[in-house]
This record gives C-alpha cells, structure tokens and sequence, in this order.
C-alpha cells in the first residue's frame, strides 16, 4: 500500500525534488474502499514527523484528504491522531488539520488511548487549547461512555493555561466530565 500511495501522490520531476498529484490522490482516497484509507492514514501516521509536517505533509494532507462526511471512519481517525501526536512542534497546526476529518472513537481511559507515551502527555502541557480541541472532537456520549479520566485531563489543560476554560471546547468537556461524574 505505502508504494500505491507514493505513486499516486509523486512523480519524480528532476533531480532536486519530487511534483505533487493531490488531485489523483484525492480522488482515488475517495472512491476506494475504506481500507485504503485505513492504510494511507497509517503510512500518513508513520511519515510524520515535525520537520516533514511543516515542509511538505501538512500541505501534502490538506490537499489530498477527503473532506465527504460519509468517508470517515474511526480506524482512519485513530490513524490521523496518531499522525498528529508526531509532529510534535506542529501539533496545533495537524489538529487543525484533522479536525473536520475525524469521527469520535471508542477512549475507554484517555491515559490509555491518547496519553499512552510521555511525549503524548506533554502536548498536553505545551498545546492545552489543541489538545482540548482533539478530545472534543472524539468524544460524543451518545456513541460511547465519557473517559472516567476526562477530569484530569482538564485539570492539566487548565494547570498549562488557565484560560482556555473559557474555551468552548473546555466547556463542553467539563460538562460532559460532571454528568459521567455523576
């Protein structure tokens, strides 16, 4: 799958560098079976990197991810949330990236789903807002429970920057947070 998808994004041009063919890529994303985007979302996840987001897989993504609605999924989302956590320095800006391609997913405990690594955990600390703005958009109880553990995440979120609990996002979420509680 990684050389269908290196085909059909690049062309070698010359020497110096390869030409984009996001509009091929797109369409082929979007008229595949799911998994196709499954593994382009993997091979996307493990291409990541800050360096590499900044130059060229940012843009790369934001040109060639479909944007239909009825083409996410959650294996796909758990791949391009993991993308997100490698880019490190670039994590807000991959965020934004995925935010309106992702679907809510099952996060049993979110110290085992998206804190897992320590590196994970200090985006929390580094990108409160962004981070705020991840978990909001995987988190709907009508398909599944609220984290037990969403409380503490907003209390680190809140420890890094006592702002953002005038966010929406943080709104929403300590809501969400007190009726689990409850």
């Amino acid at each position: 799958m990684g050389h269908l998808l290196q085909a059909a994004l690049w062309h070698r041009q010359d020497e110096s560098g390869y030409d984009l063919k996001s509009g091929g890529a797109k369409k082929a994303l979007a008229v595949a079976q799911p998994e196709v985007r499954h593994h382009a979302a993997w091979h996307l996840w493990h291409w990541a990197s800050a360096e590499y987001w900044q130059t060229d897989l940012g843009s790369l993504f934001r040109e060639i991810w479909p944007l239909d609605a009825v083409l996410r999924d959650e294996r796909s989302s758990r791949n391009l949330v993991m993308m997100a956590f490698q880019v490190d320095t670039s994590f807000p800006d991959a965020v934004d990236a995925i935010g309106d391609v992702i679907v809510p997913y099952e996060l049993d405990l979110l110290a085992h789903s998206l804190l897992l690594q320590h590196e994970h955990a200090a985006l929390v600390a580094r990108y409160p807002r962004a981070f705020l703005r991840l978990t909001n958009a995987l988190i709907d109880p009508a398909l599944y429970p609220v984290p037990s553990d969403l409380g503490q995440l907003l209390r680190q979120c809140a420890d890094a920057d006592p702002g953002c609990i005038s966010e929406p996002t943080y709104v929403r979420l300590r809501g969400l947070s007190r009726r689990a509680a409850s």
